[in-house]
């Protein structure tokens, strides 16, 4: 009986030291899924901020070759000569369409006394 019972106190103590090494391991299983929940974090915001540094770069290249134009234009007067080419194309427009109209209306204009002619 003796025996029995120092077996069962020794099986008993494999069992505590069994369920002590089974929550050893469940903690450290636990703090790695957080470290690398926290690395995937990390991650992703390291590679937000490379994007957001290449596009910034990007943008800032952009707006120098905007300012370096927009000082070209002003320096051989682009823009008086756009605009200047703007009132030339919209007169020689109107001149045209004034044209079409009393070219359509002419026509127009025979048609009617053509049409007249023949009826009498």
């Amino acid at each position: 009986m003796k025996e029995l019972q120092e077996k069962k106190s020794l099986l008993e103590s494999q069992l505590q030291s069994c369920e002590t090494r089974m929550q050893e391991i469940i903690d450290e299983l636990d703090k790695r899924k957080d470290l690398l929940r926290n690395t995937d974090l990390l991650r992703r915001k390291i590679e937000d901020n490379l994007n957001y540094r290449k596009t910034k770069a990007e943008v800032d290249e952009l707006e120098r070759e905007i300012e370096v134009l927009e000082e070209n234009m002003l320096k051989i007067g682009v823009s008086d000569t756009i605009q200047t080419e703007h009132q030339k194309l919209s007169q020689d427009r109107q001149r045209l369409l004034s044209e079409v109209f009393s070219y359509v209306r002419h026509t127009s204009m025979l048609a009617v006394c053509n049409l007249a002619n023949n009826h009498d």
